[in-house]
């Protein structure tokens, strides 16, 4: 809420006692949110991002306790935030039209910044998740308030040399802002479909269907 607050719900309880728990400790109001499986060890099964820029991971048992861990990410609020789900490593986009993807190390995050929209950036997922150990490495997926969805790769080893991160596809897909965008696995493919392609092995491979949403009131694969 824009009051700063997170609540965690029991949404089997009757309306008056659902709030199970409150998470407090942002700085303006609560601007991103997103869960994490946290069964794999990654720290922190909720993340949020605030008015201030910061990236806060909670355990929900603790909440009370304050953030197991944290960022300060972005120049500005935070607009969306992805976890990489294979580690510890989450992607968040901010009102300096810039994505990250952090270590919740306290400070920075770390040094990888995403650059190129130019409008604020509304909407983010993760398309491919190959991270193992502390360096990320898989594909993301931007959507901005200028319609334009981003697609950005990296970590990539070829020639045992680690590629860094980069652009690899910007398409306008909507005439007003992406307001959300998911992506469905293992979806057969259609010649009218933008499809991605994982570096998995032949038998766990599975083609990614991308969907976004838009305020111009329109949905798009």
């Amino acid at each position: 809420g824009n009051d700063g607050s997170v609540k965690l719900w029991d949404a089997r309880q009757k309306a008056q006692n659902r709030a199970t728990s409150v998470i407090r400790g942002h700085k303006g109001g609560v601007t991103a949110f997103a869960t994490r499986d946290a069964r794999g060890g990654a720290v922190g099964s909720i993340l949020t991002g605030d008015e201030s820029g910061v990236v806060r991971a909670w355990d929900p048992k603790h909440a009370a306790a304050g953030p197991v861990a944290l960022a300060h990410a972005h120049m500005g609020k935070v607009t969306a935030i992805a976890p990489l789900q294979r580690s510890d490593m989450t992607a968040s986009a901010g009102k300096d039209c810039v994505i990250r993807v952090l270590r919740l190390d306290g400070e920075r995050g770390g040094d990888i910044s995403l650059c190129g929209h130019l409008s604020d950036i509304t909407s983010l997922a993760v398309l491919q998740d190959d991270t193992k150990g502390r360096e990320p490495i898989g594909s993301l997926v931007s959507g901005s308030d200028d319609g334009y969805i981003r697609v950005w790769s990296g970590g990539e080893v070829v020639n045992d040399v680690r590629e860094p991160w980069r652009c690899v596809s910007n398409t306008r897909a909507h005439i007003g802002a992406v307001s959300c965008m998911t992506t469905d696995a293992g979806t057969a493919k259609r010649s009218s479909v933008l499809i991605f392609k994982s570096n998995e092995s032949a038998k766990d491979a599975a083609n990614k269907v991308l969907l976004s949403a838009s305020v111009d009131h329109s949905f798009a694969s």
